[in-house]
């Protein structure tokens, strides 16, 4: 049992494929965290960089490649 990116990462290095998720205990959102002192504007302009990056299918493409 492990989280799901992770686990499935670790099963490609392994040459397992075909993995399907059947029970699911829990899940929790993965976030980055930031220093209390990074200004507000990089904050922001560090949220529209990932927005972008997943309208423009970046993320599920990264995604694809290593899982």
């Amino acid at each position: 049992a492990t989280g799901d990116p992770a686990g499935r990462y670790l099963a490609r290095q392994e040459g397992v494929t075909g993995l399907k998720t059947v029970l699911r205990f829990h899940s929790a959102q993965l976030y980055l965290a930031l220093n209390k002192e990074v200004s507000d504007e990089t904050v922001a302009r560090l949220q529209a960089a990932l927005d972008q990056l997943r309208e423009e299918g970046v993320v599920e493409e990264i995604m694809g490649r290593y899982l």
